[in-house]
Formats: structure tokens, sequence, C-alpha cells
């Protein structure tokens, strides 16, 4: 008996999309809402794989790039903006 290997699923939810793209789950809600990936399901929303994979390709949008290095630069901002620990004890 020949044995068949699951394919990867067609879709995926925003949060599994996020971990392929390494962003955020915001960001793939930010594309749907943008209309970078369409929004695919119905109630859960849902990321179209194949499409997932052209957009992070640069054959849906030129500026992908560019959108994950401004992604990238908030959350380091957000980082930089806590109060360090002042180390003193009382």
């Amino acid at each position: 008996m020949v044995e068949t290997s699951n394919p990867q699923p067609h879709y995926l939810t925003r949060k599994e999309a996020a971990h392929l793209a390494r962003c955020s789950c915001r960001t793939i809600q930010r594309w749907q809402e943008q209309g970078k990936l369409q929004r695919c399901g119905v109630g859960r929303p849902l990321v179209d794989r194949h499409e997932l994979e052209q957009l992070l390709a640069g054959h849906l949008d030129g500026d992908i790039a560019a959108a994950m290095q401004n992604e990238q630069t908030v959350s380091e901002t957000h980082k930089g903006s806590k109060t360090p620990d002042s180390g003193q004890t009382n």
C-alpha cells in the first residue's frame, strides 16, 4: 500500500498565516483590510495559503518588504518605550 502524505492545508487561520509570514496577526488582518489578501471562510477569517505565499514572494505587491520592515520598526519602538529597571533594591 502506498502512503500518501497529507498536503498542507489550503486555508490558514490568521495565526497560522502570521507564523508562516513571520509577522503579527494584526498585520495579516491589515493586509486583508487593505485588499492585499482576501478574507476567506464564513465566521472565522481564513487566509488562502497560495495567495499569502504569492504576496510574500512579491507577486501581488511590490512594497511587502517595506510593510514588514515598518512592522518590525513599530515593534522595536514599543520595546524601547518600556522603563528600564533601575536595579536598585530597597
